[in-house]
């Protein structure tokens, strides 16, 4: 039955997007994501559908902000089986902000992609995330914004925890 509900979804997006309702399209496939993610617990097929989603709210043009919580939902997703797939697919969904000079919608989605980074010891991928949410912070917002400084203790406080156990040597590859 499952199967079924995924597959008139998939087919009403596919009609949607022919008569240019892009945004009922991309509905459409995180509807059906959303399905896969809970039932049939199928990452790969997830995620795939939710990027598929960002790429139709993208194109509808006012949907960034959806456009990147598809890529992070899709993100979150893959990740559990592809780390290094999930973390590319936060820094796709944290770029739609620098490419689309959105930056003052990006708080959320910087937010939930440096989280990732760390939960999964990504803490070169988090620092990257991190400076580019400062860059775009410098440019629409309050420079002391908390957000930014919670991802920065975060990444700190996880570094060390790393370190100490590994040794200094690691702490290095940080500075």
């Amino acid at each position: 039955m499952l199967l079924l509900f995924i597959a008139a979804l998939r087919e009403s997006a596919i009609a949607h997007k022919e008569i240019e309702s892009y945004h009922t399209a991309a509905a459409d496939l995180e509807a059906a994501a959303n399905l896969v993610r809970e039932g049939k617990r199928d990452d790969a097929l997830a995620s795939g559908l939710y990027q598929e989603s960002a790429q139709l709210y993208r194109l509808q043009g006012a949907s960034y902000d959806k456009a990147a919580a598809m890529l992070v939902k899709a993100g979150e997703t893959i990740g559990e089986t592809d780390v290094n797939a999930g973390v590319e697919l936060m820094k796709q969904a944290c770029a739609i902000f620098e490419d689309e000079n959105r930056g003052v919608f990006h708080d959320a989605t910087f937010k939930k992609a440096i989280c990732f980074c760390i939960s999964k010891e990504k803490y070169g991928s988090a620092r990257s995330l991190l400076r580019r949410q400062i860059a775009i912070g410098q440019q629409h917002m309050n420079p002391f914004e908390a957000d930014i400084y919670k991802n920065a203790l975060s990444i700190i406080v996880r570094t060390k925890i790393s370190c100490t156990a590994n040794g200094w040597r690691c702490a290095r590859q940080f500075q």
